[in-house]
């Protein structure tokens, strides 16, 4: 009996019978995933998108990368800017590029995944959800000593198998509220009103790599964004930013 055979009735009663968990320890060995995962998030089928509730901050994020030319131009101009940021990668260009994971990672910015071959992964067999997931992140912790703990689905693009593999593996499923169509290579001007028009308090704003307009559109954005009070802070911190802001909160009142 093939691999597939065997994991075929599982794959039908996933719900029923077996439960996400027990399904993934059977496609990966249990220690492997534990090296590489964080722990599972409890399952509510949500994803996020912005939050509303973080003040005047936002999170600027990059698909599709790393790419050579582009990556490390990102990153220098978000670095002479002082300012942070996610970058969702893919994990076949991660493999070929790893220095540029690195760069990324260690001039202060956050990794998350995109796949690893980004295909629209709703149309995937649970099987091959997983190996997406771990193939890239796998890839991402070998590279830079780091767990990532977000991820991104291509096209925006999931379903409740998808957000189910995606909360054992410890991963929070993340969107966006603000979207240029910066991937159609509009014109930089194009780009930087698209972002200015539509950004509210807690947004997180979609771009792309390996596109020469976003690039050039990138430090005025920035520019304008500070002009309107903003501050940029990661993905992982504005989706806890509220827990983050309860706890000093009742550390200061301890200490009074």
């Amino acid at each position: 009996m093939s691999p597939e055979e065997n994991i075929s009735p599982q794959i039908d009663n996933l719900d029923k019978d077996y439960g996400i968990s027990t399904f993934i320890f059977k496609l990966l060995n249990k220690s492997e995933i534990e090296k590489l995962f964080g722990p599972p998030i409890p399952f509510n089928k949500r994803v996020f998108g912005y939050n509303k509730s973080a003040g005047k901050v936002v999170a600027l994020t990059f698909d599709d990368g790393p790419i050579p030319e582009y990556t490390e131009k990102y990153v220098d101009i978000l670095k002479s800017m002082e300012v942070k940021a996610t970058f969702f990668v893919i994990g076949k260009n991660a493999q070929k590029h790893p220095e540029l994971l690195k760069y990324i990672y260690e001039n202060g910015n956050e990794i998350g995944l995109h796949s690893y071959s980004h295909f629209n992964m709703s149309k995937m067999k649970p099987e091959q959800m997983v190996e997406e997931l771990y193939k890239t992140q796998k890839i991402v912790v070998e590279s830079t000593g780091v767990k990532p703990i977000l991820f991104r689905p291509p096209y925006g693009a999931f379903n409740k198998t998808l957000l189910e593999i995606s909360d054992a593996l410890g991963l929070h499923v993340v969107l966006w509220n603000v979207d240029p169509d910066d991937w159609r290579s509009p014109a930089v001007e194009n780009v930087v009103n698209r972002v200015i028009s539509h950004t509210k308090n807690g947004s997180v704003i979609l771009m792309h790599e390996g596109k020469t307009n976003t690039l050039a559109a990138l430090p005025q954005i920035i520019e304008k964004l500070k002009s309107e009070g903003y501050s940029f802070v990661t993905v992982s911190e504005l989706l806890n930013y509220e827990k983050n802001n309860i706890a000093n909160n009742n550390q200061e009142q301890q200490k009074d």
